[in-house]
């Protein structure tokens, strides 16, 4: 069966890459991954705080001012986003639009804390920061993971080296391709048994084709 032939040669494929690539080199990649992950996300919490508190929150404050002058307390309260930077509203427009959503619509959705004791400008300065450090975090998270990410694949061919050495090389290669053979048998395993979940609902007659009635492809189907 020619789906049967397909599953051996995606097992077949992933063993190789896994033998080439070798145990050491692909635990360094997924351990580098991690961590990039891990860091780019701590550190862009941190940098986008950092980054409005020291450039951004005197202009949103002085244009919540200004709005105050000119258009009065309410204006300001409903509109408080047309303090901060164009620059933040079109990525944060373009975010939210994914989902459908205005940038009007989410402002109006926006809750302003209720405290007499403080300033307009503060109350609203309040709400909208957490709206500008958030864009600020998503930016920063996608530049902190490229650039941190080319720095571990660099790191990692440096270490890598050290698994050329003989005999070491080979027990490598053998481990990375075992490793290889069971990242391929888990895809396999999944990717079939969510075809199947799909198939039960829309189609379930398609099970019953000679396509899927193979024995590899049996063996690896939780429905079938």
């Amino acid at each position: 069966m020619i789906t049967d032939i397909i599953i051996i040669a995606v097992i077949v494929l992933f063993t190789l890459i896994g033998v080439k690539r070798g145990l050491a080199k692909t635990l360094l990649n997924l351990a580098g991954l991690v961590v990039t992950a891990i860091s780019a996300y701590y550190l862009s919490s941190f940098l986008s705080q950092l980054i409005y508190d020291s450039f951004l929150k005197q202009t949103v404050i002085n244009n919540i001012q200004q709005m105050v002058e000119q258009n009065g307390i309410d204006y300001a309260l409903s509109n408080c986003l047309e303090a901060v930077p164009q620059w933040i509203n079109g990525i944060l427009s373009f975010i939210i639009g994914i989902f459908g959503i205005s940038l009007n619509e989410y402002q109006s959705q926006m809750s302003l804390p209720k405290n007499v004791s403080t300033s307009v400008s503060q109350i609203v300065e309040s709400a909208v920061s957490p709206v500008v450090t958030s864009v600020l975090a998503i930016i920063l998270i996608i530049v902190l993971f490229i650039i941190i990410l080319i720095i571990a694949k660099k790191l990692v061919r440096l270490i890598s080296k050290v698994f050329n050495i003989p005999v070491i090389k080979q027990i490598n290669q053998l481990l990375g391709g075992i490793f290889g053979l069971a990242e391929g048998l888990l895809i396999v395993f999944i990717a079939v048994n969510i075809f199947d979940i799909v198939t039960v609902f829309t189609n379930p007659a398609l099970l019953n084709n000679e396509l899927f009635n193979g024995a590899v492809f049996k063996f690896f189907s939780m429905t079938v």
